[in-house]
């Protein structure tokens, strides 16, 4: 079963399955299940209680593993529930399971500031012999963007040069500076990730609309997307929301209504958060748009999953 599924049709086909023979179930389609219900949850109401149902039938039918306990950590991490999280050591502790560098990763996205992720590489590296793997500078970069923290996040990526960094890397620097919500300054990192030879892509460009969006800058969230669809990315559901969260802010009603309807005729089913989106630009909802683009390009990035973002395009980075 493909972990990379929208969630209601992966559910739909582990029902089938399991219906066949409840044996027929493997440890990896337990995995994936709860790979899709774990990254869903940012947007998918009660996923969290998927998440449980699905681990406990894994439990009946299998042994614990360290890929169920780490997507296990990741739910918890995601509906923070930190306490809980912090009480799963001891579980894995009583079944034998050492954590990895995946476990670290995701306990480091649970600090305040890089001082404190630091702490939990170093009780890692002393504890379980783990050390940094090329997901941890994200992660500490996921700590940059939560504390809009743009000068850690600098020093972070100084101890590489610049052309070495991965486009993953530059999307989470500018990720840190986007939820900042500064534009000039956020497009001066893209232009620096585009002097190493990277192009853009559909999720950096969602990242520099969102900012535009959140300064009321209409023109520029459109240029935006001209742009980006003279490079094919127009028929990125993702890019589509994007522009209606700018419409909402300026309160564009009539383009929301051709946005939407455009949407329509070529059969692009909008995500529920552009439909909040439509909603607010069209005046049936009282929500603080800004407010919602800042949780949504906030909750949106995950080291573990840059390319399945529902804001900044969709992609995912494999585990």
């Amino acid at each position: 079963m493909c972990a990379m599924r929208m969630t209601s049709e992966a559910q739909k086909l582990f029902s089938e399955l399991r219906q066949i023979s409840p044996q027929s179930a493997t440890p990896a389609d337990y995995h994936n299940m709860l790979t899709c219900l774990a990254y869903s949850n940012r947007t998918v109401v009660g996923n969290v209680d998927e998440f449980s149902k699905a681990f406990s039938e894994f439990l009946k039918e299998h042994p614990l593993d360290i890929k169920a306990c780490n997507l296990l950590i990741k739910q918890l991490r995601r509906s923070k529930d930190f306490e809980l999280l912090e009480s799963s050591f001891s579980v894995m502790d009583q079944h034998g399971i050492v954590p990895d560098a995946t476990t670290m990763n995701e306990l480091i996205m649970t600090r305040n500031t890089v001082s404190e992720a630091k702490l939990v590489i170093a009780d890692f590296r002393s504890r379980y012999q783990v050390t940094p793997n090329g997901k941890t500078l994200c992660a500490l970069l996921r700590v940059c963007q939560t504390a809009h923290d743009t000068q850690t996040a600098e020093q972070l990526i100084a101890i590489k040069t610049e052309k070495s960094l991965t486009s993953v890397e530059w999307e989470a620097v500018i990720r840190v500076y986007a939820c900042a919500t500064d534009y000039k300054a956020t497009r001066k990192v893209v232009q620096r990730m585009q002097d190493t030879g990277k192009p853009l892509t559909p999720t950096t460009y969602g990242l520099l609309m969102g900012v535009a969006a959140m300064g009321s800058d209409l023109d520029v969230c459109e240029e935006l997307f001209r742009e980006a669809s003279k490079k094919g990315f127009a028929g990125q559901k993702a890019l589509l929301g994007n522009l209606m969260a700018c419409y909402a802010v300026v309160g564009e009603a009539d383009r929301a209504q051709m946005l939407m309807d455009h949407m329509q005729a070529t059969k692009v089913l909008p995500s529920d958060i552009t439909q909040q989106f439509y909603s607010i630009a069209v005046g049936t909802s009282n929500e603080d748009p800004k407010q919602l683009i800042w949780t949504w390009v906030n909750k949106s990035s995950d080291p573990q999953q840059q390319q399945q973002q529902q804001l900044t395009g969709e992609s995912d980075q494999q585990d």
